[in-house]
């Protein structure tokens, strides 16, 4: 956890990866990899009040594009 009463992105990026050099990602990247473990923990369901479109508040034909 970050030092003091903040917490700081490098804080948070090293516990993503858990090694001692912050990572350097892009938006699109934590993008990406925030809708592949929701489609993870989907099941690869897309559509539907359990897939990962109503998950990710975004229309189901979306994620495709």
């Amino acid at each position: 956890m970050s030092q003091g009463k903040q917490l700081k992105l490098d804080d948070w990026l090293l516990r993503e990866r858990g090694d001692s050099k912050p990572a350097t990602v892009t938006l699109d990247e934590m993008e990406r990899t925030h809708i592949i473990k929701t489609l993870e923990q989907t099941g690869w369901r897309i559509s539907g009040a359990r897939g990962a479109a109503k998950i990710l508040n975004v229309n189901a034909s979306t994620p495709g594009k």
